[in-house]
């Protein structure tokens, strides 16, 4: 049902323009050097409010601005750019704001299922008490609430996911127990009654109440065939979560020299069109990740920070490169290397990342690395365990099998079935009730 309690929002996506070089007056190098950083994890270029600066992403992680005018700091701006994208993706720039808060793990009205951390929530004063999540250090949407979606997933959050029990080995224990309790229940309904069909099939009709009986137990069989699907799935999809899911954490911690960005920043930008730059280090050899527009598509090109040269194939290199280094595998079991540029199959909408590179492995387990080669993020990891119970979580328990009808028509199926099972569970506690 959650479909149909989905906010809407102006955009959902930031689009960056060609970058001005006029706006810099001063390189990266010299900036960083102007205030005695010898060393950082990225670095990139955000432009807001009529002004450009390095966002630079040091080595303990932290975030600081550097203005492009003189390489001066730029103290308390990344809450600024957090109202700033905040306002840009919900297109409101004159509700007031009733603050701005950075978050660092996942909580009840921010699931893991964003996926992305840190990020700020700008929550607003407007008539539907909006809330936005934006990561700053990507210019993206985490995610966004209003107080009906909020109320949605409070309750979602507390009857269907157990939020109420704060320790998570013990709440994936007891939904783990109740979804098998719910499984064996409908066996055994199915077992007694699909057994005993024809006995009851053939009884005679005497009054009202034994015809109510024999209707509620026909239905019980049909239906339990969603009873089925939705407690063997919920189990198995439960015992996932004894698991903590900390992708999150997985992410490039490269060391970039500020002695090593010597190579002509402005150039390569001016040459591509570019619309942003990042570091990328390749065989710890650092690049510039130079990011541009060919028709819709977006493009990056990779150039030595020192001397400019290019590089083939960037983004695949460093992505096979982070996935040996993730897995502890090394480069020699890796079987394939592909890109990833729409949610199918194994990497579905829940992982919300693209474009991603997938690396596969040669080990007994079928394992894949999926890496965003944007951030270096972990955005997936999977092998044949996780495919299979993916797959029995799409079908069993979300309807997939039913998308070639359309999101809507599957959603209201979905629901049918569940209410088949509330009704037919009410009809028989009706029955119970009259019988005493």
């Amino acid at each position: 049902m959650s479909n149909f309690f989905r906010p809407s929002i102006a955009k959902k996506f930031y689009i960056e323009k060609v970058i001005d070089t006029s706006t810099i007056k001063i390189s990266l190098q010299k900036a960083l050097e102007k205030n005695s950083i010898v060393s950082i994890n990225n670095a990139r270029l955000i432009h807001f409010n009529n002004q450009s600066y390095y966002q630079i992403k040091k080595i303990d992680e932290s975030i600081l601005y550097l203005s492009t005018n003189d390489g001066s700091i730029v103290n308390q701006l990344d809450k600024k750019y957090a109202e700033y994208l905040a306002r840009y993706f919900l297109n409101d720039y004159q509700s007031p704001i009733n603050s701005i808060e950075l978050i660092t793990e996942y909580t009840t009205f921010y699931k893991p299922i964003n996926r992305l951390l840190p990020v700020y929530k700008v929550s607003f004063n407007n008539n539907d008490n909006t809330d936005i999540y934006v990561d700053t250090r990507a210019s993206r949407l985490g995610t966004f609430n209003n107080q009906y979606r909020k109320a949605h997933i409070w309750i979602f959050h507390t009857f269907h996911n157990w939020g109420i029990i704060p320790n998570n080995f013990l709440k994936s224990l007891l939904v783990s127990l109740f979804s098998l309790l719910a499984l064996l229940t409908a066996v055994a309904g199915v077992w007694i009654y699909g057994l005993g069909f024809k006995n009851f099939k053939q009884q005679k009709i005497r009054n009202e109440h034994l015809k109510k009986r024999k209707s509620h137990r026909a239905y019980g069989i049909i239906f339990s065939i969603f009873c089925l699907m939705f407690a063997f799935s919920g189990f198995y999809h439960a015992t996932k979560k004894f698991t903590p899911d900390n992708r999150h954490l997985v992410i490039d911690k490269q060391i970039i020299n500020t002695k090593d960005l010597r190579g002509d920043l402005s150039a390569l930008v001016n040459l591509n069109k570019a619309y942003n730059f990042s570091l990328q280090k390749i065989n710890n050899i650092p690049y510039y990740r130079i990011n541009s527009k060919k028709g819709k598509h977006s493009i990056s090109k990779h150039y030595n920070t020192n001397n400019s040269k290019p590089l083939l194939e960037g983004d695949k290199l460093y992505c096979k490169e982070l996935a040996s280094k993730y897995s502890g595998l090394g480069t020699k079991k890796i079987q394939k290397i592909s890109i990833v540029k729409k949610f199918k199959g194994e990497y579905g909408f829940v992982n919300k990342l693209l474009p991603v590179y997938k690396i596969d492995f040669n080990t007994s387990n079928h394992l894949s690395y999926y890496i965003e080669p944007k951030t270096g993020k972990l955005a997936s990891k999977v092998t044949d365990s996780d495919r299979l119970e993916g797959f029995s979580f799409a079908f069993l328990h979300k309807f997939h099998f039913l998308d070639a009808l359309g999101r809507t028509p599957r959603d209201i199926i979905a629901i049918m079935a569940a209410l088949s099972m509330l009704l037919v569970a009410f009809k028989g506690w009706k029955l119970r009730r009259r019988k005493r």
